[in-house]
């Protein structure tokens, strides 16, 4: 993975395609201790990827849904505390 993009501890990694699949985001007063998240290639990725990590033991952060204007998202507390997230955008 090439990095395309670093402001402020955060950064964003390019994948295949040359679209950004991977996003890192450090922790910050208030917040989680790291935000990591995953472009997923399907909304069906996601489903899965929520249901998944909720049967292995992480929490839910937010209900699975429509975000940011298209970008349907779920989020998960991972058992270190740290906040997950799988995104689909529609090219």
């Amino acid at each position: 993975m090439a990095r395309v993009w670093h402001k402020g501890g955060r950064a964003v990694l390019r994948g295949g395609g040359g679209r950004p699949s991977f996003w890192t985001a450090p922790k910050t007063p208030g917040s989680s201790p790291v935000h990591i998240a995953f472009l997923a290639p399907s909304p069906d990725a996601v489903d899965r990827f929520y249901k998944v990590g909720l049967e292995c033991g992480a929490s839910s952060n937010g209900a699975l849904g429509v975000r940011r204007g298209n970008i349907y998202e779920a989020f998960l507390i991972d058992l270190d505390g740290n906040n997950i997230e799988a995104a689909y955008k529609e090219k």
